[in-house]
């Protein structure tokens, strides 16, 4: 019963990096993908 513990400490011990990085990496794949959403949505109304 002392699995699920360690794995939860072991997990928090890296969840602040990783949090951190995914939450930038997400933050840079919405910008690009409104930035391409908004680029084709202009090309398709003749801007």
């Amino acid at each position: 019963m002392t699995e699920p513990g360690a794995r939860s400490t072991h997990d928090e011990s890296h969840g602040g990096a990783l949090g951190s990085r995914l939450n930038w990496l997400r933050a840079a794949v919405l910008a690009m993908a409104v930035t391409y959403a908004a680029g084709s949505l202009s090309g398709a109304a003749g801007v």
